[in-house]
């Protein structure tokens, strides 16, 4: 950028009131590792990893048993 144009740039930033917020740069939630797909995002305070993992082996043993 040539110089006086950066200058001129710097001086209205400077003077106007008005701040605009640039977007954070967006990830995506979910990823492929070796073909599984992976959740990367963050997860609320109160879940409970265990407990997930418990209900959705019972979940898929029930289906797998056809009861």
């Amino acid at each position: 950028m040539i110089p006086r144009i950066a200058n001129a740039r710097r001086a209205l930033l400077r003077k106007s009131a008005v701040v605009i917020p640039k977007p954070a740069e967006q990830q995506p939630s979910t990823i492929q590792k070796q073909g599984v797909w992976v959740y990367t995002g963050a997860l609320p305070p109160e879940f409970d990893v265990v407990r997930a993992i418990r209900e959705d082996r019972e979940e898929r043993i029930v289906k797998l048993a056809g009861l």
